[in-house]
Formats: C-alpha cells, sequence, structure tokens
C-alpha cells in the first residue's frame, strides 16, 4: 500500500485525510525513531530494513497509526512490528 501526499500552506494531507505540519514532523519523527530502535534490536542494515519495509510495509503503518507509537518506549516500539509484520 503506498500512502499518496499533498500539502498546502500549512496542512498536509495523506490519502485524504489533513494533517497539521507539527503533526506530520512528528510523525515522520516517529518513523526515524522506529525504525532506527528496530534496525539496532535486529541487527539489520538499511538495506535489509528497507527491503522488510518493501514487503510488510512497516512506515507506512507508522504513518498511518503514529499514536500508536506516541507513548511506547523504544522495546515496546520494537515488539509492535515484530507483532506487524508477524
Amino acid at each position: 500500500m503506498t500512502s499518496r501526499w499533498s500539502w498546502g500552506e500549512d496542512r498536509f494531507e495523506m490519502d485524504g485525510k489533513q494533517m497539521s505540519e507539527r503533526r506530520l514532523n512528528n510523525t515522520i519523527f516517529l518513523m526515524y525513531l522506529v525504525s532506527n530502535n528496530y534496525m539496532k534490536k535486529h541487527n539489520l542494515t538499511i538495506k535489509e530494513f528497507v527491503e522488510l519495509d518493501h514487503k510488510y510495509a512497516i512506515l507506512n503503518y507508522i504513518a498511518e497509526c503514529p499514536d500508536i507509537f506516541d507513548n511506547l518506549s523504544d522495546s515496546e516500539m520494537v515488539e509492535e512490528i515484530d507483532q506487524y509484520v508477524r
């Protein structure tokens, strides 16, 4: 599944859902944080993570559900992705 992004002055849209610039920045940061935690925990290279992302759309999952990850610890973020890819 591929998301489609568009933006105006200070509002962004992902698949028809509007998002503020602040929420977009938070979502991007969560995508970075979760992917780094996952790569560290599973000793993955960036290339290996990208291949996994292509197979399971991990970054898209984070982008569509950032509230799930917002208050999780590093290890809980990894566990959430582990459950998602099973």
